[in-house]
């Protein structure tokens, strides 16, 4: 990059199950955070978190989770606040619950996911006569400028053949798309970075180089290089420091959606569970990674969800509601401290209360704090029956 830093963090996703050298299931819908500051990249907000985002959108008993994050891009939030995962737009691997895999949809406060850009509405821009629109790479330009990539081609478009190589411009503000560049001109950039190379594929992700007016992105090949972020920047080139190595990987994997962010985006404690289903009474291990050596942990629990942009560093969210229904801390006041280890882990045996008379089930969602950085975990929710 010329005259530029090279960005040191971003959120990603990959198109297959992984592992990471401190996250031994790393999921096809689990956003990665790659900090260059740290030792490896981690598990930024994990299934479990997703569920406890979305919680049971179709009332079938079962949390829900994104069908894995095909793009992702933050969005500037207002007032020069601190960006969260409620500043990001998404678009999933494939359809899930009355949501189109051309959706473009954010996390709504109160649980679940709201549309920003549907499917439809591009559908009736570009009127193909064949092929299905399935977002596939996205990044914000300016407020009302979005650049995508499809991941499929479109055939009979207002605009012409679109390759699922190409990259559009949608000015949302006047409905207007353009071809930015097209599947041949990635290919170029591709061949000048590694000096040549096979056919890319599909363009999986798409991402703006911070400080500069340059794209960054990845793409399906080749498959040495199919998690390195390259750049169009003086025609073609990866970027410093992003190279398919430097994320460690230890089961190969492409990334499909990638979105450089701000420094303030910082590793949380990542919460988990064996078993989001548990019996009244009976006792559950969380635990608890990712947490900085010898700080001590504590958490809260309860009935209510919102989220809620509570900027106290890592996640950025408050999760419980304190005003619905009846709350818990935890560690209790006659438990010992939790204290991570030299690892950055720790486990907590919480125990269900019994059920309320006349009540099946009850969702309960469970956040920590580290209580000497004060910062906010990743939650989880469990469903007690």
């Amino acid at each position: 990059m010329q005259g530029v830093a090279s960005p040191t963090h971003a959120l990603a996703s990959t198109t297959s199950d992984s592992r990471l050298p401190q996250d031994s299931i790393c999921r096809d819908e689990a956003l990665l955070l790659h900090d260059r500051n740290d030792r490896w990249p981690r598990v930024h907000t994990s299934q479990h978190a997703w569920m406890s985002y979305f919680g049971d959108m179709d009332d079938d008993g079962l949390f829900d989770y994104p069908a894995g994050i095909d793009a992702i891009c933050l969005v500037a939030p207002p007032n020069g606040a601190v960006p969260t995962l409620l500043d990001c737009y998404f678009s999933s691997d494939r359809d899930f619950h009355g949501y189109k895999d051309g959706d473009i949809f954010t996390l709504s406060t109160s649980g679940g996911v709201q549309v920003v850009f549907g499917e439809d509405e591009l559908h009736a821009l570009l009127q193909p006569s064949s092929g299905t629109i399935d977002i596939d790479a996205l990044a914000i330009w300016s407020a009302d400028i979005l650049r995508i990539s499809l991941a499929n081609n479109l055939g009979g478009t207002l605009l012409g053949d679109i390759s699922d190589g190409d990259i559009l411009e949608w000015d949302t503000s006047t409905n207007g798309v353009t071809i930015l560049a097209t599947e041949a001109d990635v290919q170029q950039w591709v061949d000048q970075a590694v000096g040549g190379a096979s056919a890319i594929g599909d363009l999986k992700s798409l991402t703006m180089l911070p400080g500069s007016n340059s794209m960054a992105f990845t793409v399906q090949a080749p498959t040495a290089d199919d998690a390195s972020v390259y750049s169009d920047e003086a025609g073609g080139s990866i970027v410093q420091g992003w190279h398919e190595s430097d994320w460690q990987f230890q089961q190969s994997t492409e990334l499909d959606a990638l979105c450089f962010v701000p420094t303030t985006f910082k590793q949380p404690v990542v919460l988990s569970t064996d078993v989001a289903y548990v019996q009244a009474g009976h006792g559950v291990k969380i635990r608890l990674r990712h947490a900085e050596p010898s700080h001590q942990l504590a958490g809260i629990a309860g009935i209510g969800v919102h989220l809620k942009a509570h900027w106290r560093g890592r996640s950025g969210l408050a999760v419980v509601d304190p005003l619905f229904g009846p709350i818990r801390l935890w560690p209790a006041a006659n438990q010992e401290n939790i204290l991570a280890d030299a690892s950055g882990a720790a486990d907590y045996v919480a125990v269900m209360p019994q059920l309320p008379p006349g009540i099946p089930a009850m969702k309960v969602w469970f956040q920590a704090m580290d209580m000497d950085g004060c910062s906010w975990s990743s939650p989880i929710v469990l469903r007690l029956e």
